[in-house]
């Protein structure tokens, strides 16, 4: 079987691995050759804004670069595709086209923090796949290409007795410090994560832990970089069970601040260290809260 070599305009894949700051904008082509044709087979998971595939940059084809005669191109990645429906424009009472600009504000956010903040414990976007003048179709492919976190995320092995009893202490233990390496960097650039939790934390083949999915990240307010981060004017952003009862109690006029995000990380240990689920009601927690504030005290 011959299949027909994909011509890669932009960087080699030497350069790409070299120079850390790299980021490339793919064509469909690119990132249909990347996964097989979006392979299902090559299918790691999938979730409600889109499809993440395991591929290749240049599709483990051999295929001439630009800075080298001919290279093999098989670095492995991960190719995020986003769901065409959420592109839908034009409903008679706007949701579809407020679900549009949500969405593309996610996927520039996560965009433009990414290809400029990199470290080791920050999942590395290698370049995305999005219509140079920012208008979108259903039939448009809208992709992130990022490095391959090959042995999935901590929450997946925490919720698999088998895979859990792999995690040593000591491994544990790693894992938390990656995590907290890669939220501090994150921080000292006037970064906040917003979601963090196990399901959000990947893990490479070497089983280091990369920070991920920072579709909801932002500027904290401190920073003097774009968008800064005040309330959200939507109510709580973040998954229940992880996001800090004071934020919720205080709902879309609360700015988030690094605090809460430390509350975060919190139920992240606790998951980690004593495999125990986080929380999934945060009424209870909210509710408990305010009467604590009402008896005068003003922490949890």
């Amino acid at each position: 079987l011959v299949r027909q070599s994909v011509e890669i305009d932009y960087k080699s894949l030497e350069t790409l691995l070299r120079d850390n700051t790299a980021f490339s904008r793919f064509t469909a082509n690119h990132v249909a050759a990347m996964t097989n044709n979006f392979d299902p087979n090559r299918m790691i998971s999938i979730g409600s804004f889109g499809s993440v595939f395991m591929g290749s940059l240049g599709g483990g084809l051999i295929s001439p670069c630009r800075d080298a005669d001919v290279i093999v191109c098989n670095f492995p990645v991960a190719v995020k595709q986003f769901h065409p429906s959420l592109f839908v424009q034009g409903s008679t009472d706007g949701s579809s086209d407020s679900i549009h600009r949500l969405v593309m504000a996610s996927i520039h956010r996560e965009i433009d923090l990414l290809k400029e903040l990199k470290h080791p414990n920050i999942v590395r976007l290698l370049g995305c796949c999005i219509p140079a003048d920012g208008t979108v179709t259903v039939s448009d492919r809208m992709c992130l290409v990022y490095e391959l976190l090959s042995y999935g995320d901590v929450g997946m092995h925490l919720s698999d007795p088998v895979a859990a009893r792999t995690l040593t202490g000591r491994l544990r233990l790693r894992m938390a410090v990656d995590v907290c390496m890669g939220l501090s960097y994150l921080h000292a650039h006037d970064v906040l994560h917003r979601d963090v939790k196990s399901s959000n934390v990947g893990l490479d083949s070497q089983m280091n832990a990369k920070v991920i999915d920072c579709g909801l990240a932002k500027y904290s307010q401190q920073s003097n970089k774009g968008s800064t981060l005040g309330g959200t004017g939507v109510g709580a952003l973040g998954t229940p069970g992880y996001m800090d009862p004071r934020y919720v109690a205080k709902n879309a006029s609360a700015a988030y601040t690094v605090s809460y995000e430390i509350y975060s990380f919190g139920v992240f240990l606790l998951e980690l260290y004593c495999g125990r689920v986080q929380m999934n009601d945060d009424i209870n927690l909210v509710s408990s809260y305010i009467d604590d504030e009402d008896e005068g005290e003003d922490d949890l």
